[in-house]
């Protein structure tokens, strides 16, 4: 994964992948890992189920992974577990120090609520492993991102602490959505699409189509050529929403969402989320049409600023729902925000909200 590189790069490591195929099930095979450790292998990263594959490990897989690491005792070993209640077809999720338990004093195991329980935006996460790593971990975290909103905290106390039947409910919402999409993937010719025992991804494999020509004339050489041959063809039909959160990486966000709209063909229209706890709340009101004028294509994107715990598919309902609450939302937002932006403020973003809200529904585009 990206992040697990970019961690190991900041710290002066350098990454080395072990090649997880299809033919494998884009699994770790206990041989390639053996033959991949050296005397200066620092750890190793697992990630099942996976992402981006959805592949996951049986116990007897996980078991002979384990093996080889008993052999190699100078290698740590970090496991993320963020997938394992999503899995699907009765597989059964284990992770490392459950499997081989002699290995749990050099095992970093991280979790969090942000896929099982949907608070992707909520920032929290956790991890368990020996006590002198955590306090070390401590020690760091604390300078880098310490505060962990109490909000956060107490929110994902309740999910954990609470009734889990909603985690089947969404595993099988999520396996009746992976069983579509695998279907009609494998229904196109040259795609051949692995069936994921868990996360929510899928990883089609288009190794047919290299070397082809799209309907539109363009020589498919590389995985980036099939992209473009999509947008250049079905480019007309889309509405790419991006969300801009703030704060310092704002201006990178916006670069980003130049280029978006220079690569993607012209009929495309954007919907720019604004979030405003995270930033651009500080913003000047002008900065909303700044975000047009932006990309020089006033006509194809359309600002709206929205909340960090609403869901897309119910936005409308959901926010009205929120503002028109016994408590106001400025008084529920002082609350917790305290110093943060003033109540004027707030009036003024629910007046805002209010606004985009009823253009974004005129324009059809909730």
């Amino acid at each position: 994964m990206d992040a697990a590189r970019g961690g190991v790069s900041t710290a002066g490591g350098v990454p080395v992948p072990v090649d997880c195929p299809q033919q494998n099930g884009f699994k770790l095979r206990a041989e390639d890992l053996d033959a991949a450790i050296t005397p200066r292998t620092k750890w190793l990263f697992l990630n099942f189920p996976n992402n981006p594959t959805g592949a996951a490990c049986s116990r007897a897989e996980m078991k002979a992974i384990a093996e080889v690491m008993l052999k190699h005792p100078h290698v740590w070993i970090m496991t993320d577990d963020m997938y394992e209640h999503l899995i699907y077809d009765g597989f059964e999720f284990c992770t490392i120090a459950e499997v081989e338990p002699r290995l749990k004093d050099r095992v970093l195991t991280v979790n969090g609520a942000s896929k099982a329980y949907a608070m992707t935006g909520w920032r929290l996460g956790f991890c368990g492993g020996p006590k002198d790593l955590i306090k070390a971990i401590s020690n760091v975290n604390g300078q880098n991102s310490g505060g962990t909103s109490t909000i956060t905290q107490a929110a994902v106390a309740a999910v954990l602490d609470g009734p889990q039947d909603l985690l089947r409910q969404r595993a099988a919402i999520y396996r009746e959505r992976r069983d579509f999409v695998v279907a009609r993937l494998g229904k196109i010719e040259g795609i051949r699409c692995h069936k994921p025992e868990g996360a929510f991804y899928v990883f089609p494999n288009i190794a047919e189509l290299i070397g082809r020509t799209s309907s539109g004339g363009r020589k498919i050489e590389t995985d980036t050529d099939f992209v473009l041959a999509l947008l250049d063809e079905l480019g007309r039909e889309l509405v790419v929403h991006v969300l801009i959160t703030g704060g310092p990486a704002i201006l990178d966000t916006l670069h980003g969402l130049k280029e978006l709209v220079r690569h993607f063909p012209a009929p495309c229209r954007f919907v720019v989320w604004l979030n405003p706890y995270f930033g651009p709340v500080r913003l000047q009101d002008k900065n909303f049409e700044d975000l047009k004028v932006y990309a020089d294509h006033r006509d194809r994107i359309s600002a709206l600023i929205t909340l960090p715990v609403l869901q897309a598919e119910t936005f409308g309902a959901d926010l009205r729902a929120m503002l028109t609450a016994r408590r106001t939302f400025s008084e529920a937002v002082a609350d917790t925000s305290a110093g943060l932006v003033t109540r004027q403020r707030l009036k003024l973003i629910r007046q805002k909200i209010f606004a985009q809200l009823e253009a974004a529904e005129a324009a059809g585009i909730l």
